[in-house]
């Protein structure tokens, strides 16, 4: 192959490897405007949104747990330090949260099984906490339940909220309809709405505004408020109907 043979197949292929890739840039898939924050960056929004960011918790020490848009069990995850945990989406657990941890339980239905210390902001789904001794629960906009209350504080919120049994702390309701089951001490306050003891044999019952009543008062004290209050069985206890 002479000079001239050479540099014309040179240039065809020059040619030919120029138009490859601009035929390879005119169809590949365009790239992402933006990409999505990382999961540990979403979790330390959400503690600024809180308010606890800096405020009650330092985030150059404390540990993050980001979970998924899916069903997230944080047992294994969390440490004797400060922990906080957001779940972000689905059905979430933690088995325990201790003095100082946060858990943003985000969409879906999320569970604590033991709530010591901390606080738990529920989220929209349903939301349960089993035993509850301390700390604080922060209902958010879903339903939020506690089956067993001996201390801390449950805050309602913009949903619906609960209790099994109530024997310390404070349950904190809002406009809405809130009910114990079996109120053995504490106090539960309320507020707005048409809310139900059924069985009180210790505490206090502050029910506000609304037509508030318990099924059966054997101990403690019903204070009613304004509204058409009720007591089925007065058989102990005290009651104020305003």
């Amino acid at each position: 192959m002479d000079f001239d043979e050479t540099g014309d197949f040179v240039g065809r292929f020059v040619v030919g490897g120029l138009f490859a890739a601009l035929l390879w840039a005119l169809t590949a898939a365009p790239a992402s405007a933006a990409p999505a924050a990382p999961p540990v960056g979403r979790c330390i929004a959400e503690l600024a949104r809180s308010g606890s960011l800096g405020r009650a918790v330092n985030p150059s020490v404390a540990h993050f747990v980001a979970g998924t848009d899916g069903d997230d069990d944080f047992t294994d995850l969390l440490t004797t330090g400060t922990d906080v945990v957001c779940g972000f989406g689905g059905d979430d657990f933690v088995l325990s949260l201790q003095e100082g941890d946060i858990y943003f339980g985000g969409g879906g239905n999320n569970e604590v099984g033991y709530l010591y210390g901390g606080t738990f902001f529920a989220g929209d789904g349903r939301n349960m906490v089993a035993i509850m001794t301390g700390g604080t629960l922060h209902g958010g906009e879903g339903s939020a339940y506690v089956t067993t209350m001996q201390g801390g504080t449950f805050n309602v919120g913009s949903g619906t909220g609960s209790v099994y049994g109530l024997s310390g702390g404070t349950f904190n309701g809002t406009d809405g309809v809130e009910a114990v089951t079996k109120m053995y001490g504490g106090t539960f306050n309320a507020a707005g709405g048409d809310d139900f003891v059924g069985f009180m044999y210790g505490g206090m019952f502050a029910g506000g505004d609304g037509d508030d009543s318990v099924w059966y008062l054997a101990g403690g004290t019903f204070s009613g408020g304004a509204g058409d209050d009720t007591v089925s069985c007065v058989c102990g206890g005290t009651f104020l109907p305003d």
